[in-house]
């Protein structure tokens, strides 16, 4: 009876032991064959010690490839963007230039300030040049404005730009300016209460005759009633164009000095009563 003991002990014994020698799988491993997504262990930004955070593994985008700046316009060309934006002719671009190359200077501290289509009263443009002879015609042109460093530059043309005249500074400065209104706007006495009796701005025509009589130019106020023209110093009648028989207005005689703009103003006559 106690060798049955002793044996069933060994035995007992051995199996604890052969139990003992079997290899435990590790802590984190994973059976073969096991389906289980790819982890990618990186530091986390701005962790301290052993700290890390587990992050999927991802695949970067693929690189656009940059675009190679292109050869910047010239100056040229972007003054005729510019104009044909404004719906100017071709040709203010090569005045522009011209002017640049008179005054020895680059193109782009010529500016463009102003254009406005006109007519001229001879095929001079309205500049009297001596010697020179100039056809008693209407020409339909352009009044343009340059800004430069020597100052404003008028320079008048044509329809088509191949007659031109360039006015310096010292010609350009002096004129007449002001503004045309038309009354009464409604019938009755005019009185202060009622603003639509009152003067409103008038878009019309007026031609410039010198002190001999001979047509000068013809100029037009804006929706608002003004105007601005530069003419040479002189004395000057403004001959305002009238209906048959109204609205109406009176000439007038203005005077220009040098280096001033006349300040006038124009009354229309509605012709209520």
């Amino acid at each position: 009876m106690s060798k049955k003991i002793d044996w069933f002990i060994i035995l007992t014994l051995l199996s604890i032991l052969l139990g003992a020698c079997a290899v435990a799988p590790q802590a984190g491993s994973v059976p073969s064959g096991s389906l289980v997504p790819t982890i990618k262990v990186t530091e986390a930004a701005g962790s301290s010690g052993d700290e890390t955070a587990a992050s999927p593994t991802a695949t970067p985008p693929a690189s656009r490839p940059t675009p190679q700046p292109g050869t910047p316009p010239s100056q040229a060309a972007l003054n005729l963007a510019t104009q044909q934006a404004a719906n100017l002719p071709d040709f203010v671009s090569t005045l522009q230039e011209k002017l640049a190359q008179e005054l020895a200077v680059d193109t782009a501290q010529v500016l463009l300030k102003e254009s406005t289509e006109t007519m001229w009263p001879n095929s001079c443009l309205g500049v009297q040049v001596r010697g020179m002879m100039c056809a008693d015609v209407m020409v339909p042109g352009y009044r343009l404005v340059f800004t430069t460093p020597q100052g404003e530059y008028e320079c008048r043309t044509n329809q088509d730009g191949s007659n031109y005249r360039l006015l310096p500074p010292a010609a350009g400065q002096n004129g007449i300016t002001g503004q045309i209104l038309i009354s009464p706007n409604c019938a009755g006495p005019v009185t202060l209460d009622n603003p639509d009796c009152l003067d409103k701005p008038y878009q019309a025509s007026v031609l410039v005759l010198d002190s001999s009589g001979s047509l000068v130019t013809v100029f037009e106020s804006d929706s608002q009633g003004f105007f601005k023209v530069t003419l040479p110093p002189g004395s000057y009648t403004l001959q305002p164009e009238n209906g048959n028989p109204y609205p109406k207005a009176a000439e007038q005689t203005v005077i220009v000095q040098e280096g001033a703009f006349t300040p006038v103003t124009i009354n229309y006559n509605t012709g209520m009563r």
